[in-house]
């Protein structure tokens, strides 16, 4: 089966940067950017950083707030930051270059069983699976896995198979053609059963199972998160604010914000306004339909509040920037599409 896979990758793999430069700062880059996004969303994402920061010294060297920067969109800004850690851990302890060790890659921030296999895999040629989200959705299928999702028993399943099929085949390419099949044919929905490679080797292609392999994971409870965003500018300069350093969007910045876990009426949402602005001499000019912003775990109400303040009045733990400076700063997607549409740059 081995050999079906790899031919079939060989012919057929999409042709990826990289794919092209197969170095342990290229894979780990673009599989930590493959962890937020598909391939053609990521792309722009790690092009971009090869741009500015083209190797691991010029990466831990970079500012937190430049990786931010050049991460923004893309979500789960703490990957970002544990990146920025990882790659300073790297330069300073292991001389700039990443460990070839499972153990030693593991202790680095940010980088779990899955990176690290594709590191140790694809970069040094150990013999490791890298179990992503593709590689558990072909291999549930080929071996009509019934087995509760990630778990320990899926997982052990999965690794064995792996290790068989690296055993007289490239690991790196192993792994790479497991994830390609995933991405390309063996789709969550309506895979191309008829072009694959090792259909008939499946389970789940002999049963007509393929709609029920991996079987789901439990629903993520979501919960509700109002924000009120106050828009308080001038012709030149706007207020904005930076995000504690915990909670989502750490360490970024916004538009001054009041936060409710429920909806305000509006004397509520006057007085909380007043409190954060240290000042009840404001009027409130407009205030914007409520846009939603789905995460993970939250699903964001936004709305927008226009302003009239005067700008004699200073408001404590909030930033006065020119409009022309906000291109510098790393803001949430929900923000940067906000003065992407409104003050663009």
């Amino acid at each position: 089966m081995d050999q079906l896979l790899l031919n079939w990758y060989y012919n057929n793999a999409r042709q990826l940067p990289w794919r092209e430069n197969i170095d342990p700062y290229s894979v780990w880059l673009s599989e930590i950017i493959l962890q937020q996004t598909r391939v053609n969303q990521g792309l722009p994402y790690y092009n971009s950083f090869v741009e500015k920061f083209p190797n691991l010294q010029s990466f831990a060297l970079a500012t937190e707030e430049e990786i931010l920067k050049t991460w923004q969109g893309l979500g789960y800004y703490s990957r970002a930051r544990n990146m920025h850690r990882c790659a300073q851990l790297v330069l300073n302890q292991h001389q700039s270059v990443f460990p070839e060790e499972i153990s030693a890659l593991k202790k680095l921030p940010g980088i779990g069983n899955y990176t690290a296999g594709a590191i140790a895999s694809i970069a040094y040629g150990q013999k490791t699976p890298a179990i992503d989200g593709n590689l558990i959705r072909v291999c549930s299928r080929i071996l009509g896995i019934y087995e509760p999702p990630y778990s320990r028993l899926m997982f052990d399943k999965i690794h064995s198979f792996v290790l068989e099929l690296m055993v007289n085949s490239k690991p790196g390419d192993i792994n790479q053609a497991l994830m390609e099949l995933g991405a390309t044919l063996c789709l969550p929905k309506n895979p191309n059963c008829e072009n694959c490679p090792i259909s008939d080797h499946c389970y789940a292609f002999e049963n007509k199972t393929q709609s029920e392999l991996p079987l789901p994971k439990k629903k993520t409870l979501v919960k509700d998160l109002f924000m009120y965003f106050l828009i308080i500018e001038s012709d030149e300069t706007i207020y904005i604010e930076q995000r504690p350093s915990v909670g989502i969007w750490a360490k970024l910045y916004q538009l001054p914000l009041i936060e409710s876990k429920s909806e305000l009426p509006f004397p509520e949402l006057f007085q909380a306004i007043a409190t954060k602005i240290s000042s009840q001499n404001f009027t409130i000019v407009k205030i914007s339909k409520p846009i939603i912003h789905k995460l993970t775990h939250r699903k964001i109400i936004a709305s927008f509040i226009t302003v009239n303040l005067g700008f004699e009045h200073k408001i404590p733990h909030v930033l006065l920037v020119k409009k022309t400076d906000l291109n510098k700063y790393p803001f949430p997607q929900l923000i940067a599409d906000f003065f992407s549409k409104n003050h663009p740059s």
